[in-house]
């Protein structure tokens, strides 16, 4: 794997925390060039400590992926400092839990402008460059990007958007010799993944390590593959979900504290 990214430019987004931070350390143990937005420059003081500790070549800054003008700005940036790019990971998001009828509009719009435009934005313009590059688009979906799940109607419908955008996408590059990977990780033992634990009966036990799903991501990336499904849960609600929904539906709600 190490030969395979050695020397190679990353853009990773929601690089701060969690799967993000997990992806930086390991792609600058891996020689590649680091860049990186999050929206909290302490957040983003950590981890440069982090990666200047590892001798990377890095480029961090803040940066709200619902401004298109600045994503723009910053992959123009990356490139000059870094070199072109050969790999845009998109995994900023926020999540969103409660019934429908608690849910505003305003609420909604907003996982729709940081879920799925955010990575339309970063996608957009790194795009020629990965496409010279014959590189690597990846977005991080979810479990919730392909089937339903109970008290997250805004939130799925944005990780829905995710799936079918990348792959649209994936379609569109094929014969541009460019991967497009959607990422769909179980549970995560992040601060979201606390959050849900308070309407989720018994998820923890099968939560995953921000860093095995960095690792994941990147067997993903250097495999070529179009899909990853990251962890039991993922892979039983895929195969369930398609073949035998009402059953999934009814497990679902066994699951949630209702």
């Amino acid at each position: 794997m190490l030969i395979y990214f050695k020397g190679k430019t990353i853009i990773i987004s929601g690089i701060a925390r969690g799967i993000g931070k997990a992806l930086a350390i390991q792609a600058a143990k891996m020689g590649m060039h680091v860049a990186g937005l999050d929206l909290k420059q302490k957040d983003l003081d950590a981890l440069e400590e982090e990666l200047r500790k590892l001798n990377a070549h890095y480029y961090l800054e803040v940066v709200d992926i619902r401004n298109e003008e600045a994503c723009k700005a910053f992959v123009k940036a990356a490139r000059t400092k870094l070199g072109a790019i050969d790999i845009l990971i998109n995994n900023a998001g926020i999540t969103h839990i409660a019934p429908e009828d608690e849910t505003s509009v305003a609420e909604t719009k907003n996982l729709m402008d940081v879920n799925f435009l955010g990575m339309v934005h970063l996608s957009h313009y790194a795009l020629p460059d990965i496409i010279n590059e014959e590189g690597s688009i990846a977005g991080v979906s979810s479990v919730a990007g392909y089937s339903p799940l109970i008290y997250r109607t805004a939130y799925a419908a944005s990780k829905h958007a995710v799936y079918g955008y990348l792959a649209s996408l994936r379609a569109e590059l094929r014969d541009k010799n460019v991967q497009v990977l959607t990422i769909c990780p179980s549970f995560v033992t992040t601060d979201l993944q606390e959050h849900q634990q308070k309407y989720f009966n018994n998820n923890t036990d099968e939560a995953l390590s921000p860093s095995f799903v960095a690792n994941e991501i990147f067997e993903a990336i250097q495999e070529r593959r179009d899909l990853s499904l990251i962890g039991k849960t993922a892979k039983r609600v895929y195969w369930l979900n398609r073949f035998f929904p009402g059953i999934y539906e009814k497990m679902m709600l066994r699951k949630m504290k209702v």
